[in-house]
């Protein structure tokens, strides 16, 4: 049996949530149970070790804390950006991710682009999409909506903040109240753009 650990893994170990709240509670235990306290070193030496669990449970806590504050920021910023979409960003994202058929707007999670063409980098930048494999036999590559913005995409839809209608050979989609006329990538059949 071979058993190789580095003092990374016991490091990463220590780290843990799981084990600062054991190690708290082990000491909490100690001093309450076992300590003799007529010692005044040992019962010195406990405190410290408490208070230094503690402190680093705390901290602990507190960072959980703000990095689900900030990715909250963070997602709302983005939306606010996926709301704000130029023109030609918006004709980009419909045409590859939205089918418009029926009536309704189905969502299309991935879509393939041309690394040649290059068209995916806007959508790319503002953090709509992601690369979604790294390896493939041509230059097409699928790309795949975050979760953040499928789900905003798909509360937009329910809300009918993001609609589409067709006058005569012509489809207009309303973006978050801005009405965008699309003129390619338009298929008569089932209006998929």
């Amino acid at each position: 049996m071979n058993i190789n650990i580095s003092l990374k893994d016991v490091l990463k170990f220590f780290t843990k949530l799981s084990f600062k709240i054991a190690f708290f509670i082990g000491i909490i235990i100690y001093k309450i149970f076992l300590l003799d306290n007529s010692n005044k070193f040992e019962n010195n030496v406990v405190n410290i070790i408490l208070i230094i669990s503690i402190i680093f449970l705390v901290d602990d806590l507190i960072n959980r804390a703000l990095k689900t504050i900030n990715k909250k920021v963070i997602i709302s910023k983005l939306k606010k950006g996926l709301k704000k979409l130029s023109d030609p960003q918006i004709e980009i994202l419909v045409s590859n991710y939205l089918t418009l058929k029926n009536n309704s707007i189905i969502i299309n999670p991935t879509a393939y682009f041309s690394l040649e063409r290059g068209e995916y980098q806007i959508l790319l930048s503002k953090q709509i999409i992601f690369r979604s494999a790294t390896i493939q036999g041509s230059l097409y590559f699928p790309f795949t909506i975050q979760e953040w913005a499928y789900n905003e995409i798909d509360n937009a839809i329910k809300k009918k903040e993001i609609v589409y209608k067709k006058k005569g050979k012509e489809i207009y989609i309303k973006w978050y109240g801005k009405e965008i006329k699309f003129t390619k990538n338009v298929k008569q059949d089932d209006y998929y753009m």
